[in-house]
């Protein structure tokens, strides 16, 4: 298992990603096929327009490494909350363990999603 890669470094060229930073409240996965959401994240839908992959910075308390997890993107639904969206995704599997703080993982983003094109 990969440790200590940047979310770009999970992507293929020509790939554009949504990468989000969670502690797992609101993410749900089928354990068995990997299909699932993540949500309320303040993302307009158009940022999602050219969305092939889904990476996940999940941080769980009191672990001592923040899991990285990567799946197919497979759209959005509109949350409950205005101006928020659940990421729908399938596949998602745990590639890494990584160090590195979110700031570092997503190359400077500030905000818990951020897009990134290779």
């Amino acid at each position: 298992m990969q440790i200590n890669e940047k979310a770009i470094e999970f992507i293929n060229p020509g790939e554009t990603a949504v990468v989000v930073f969670t502690h797992g409240d609101n993410l749900r996965v089928d354990p068995q096929s990997g299909d699932g959401e993540s949500g309320n994240w303040k993302i307009t839908p158009d940022a999602l327009d050219f969305v092939n992959r889904v990476i996940v910075y999940l941080r769980r308390t009191g672990e001592p490494a923040n899991h990285v997890l990567v799946g197919d993107f497979s759209g959005f639904r509109m949350s409950e909350e205005p101006g928020r969206v659940l990421i729908r995704f399938t596949t998602l599997k745990e590639v890494s363990l990584t160090n590195l703080n979110w700031f570092e993982f997503c190359e400077n983003s500030q905000n818990p999603v951020c897009i990134i094109t290779k």
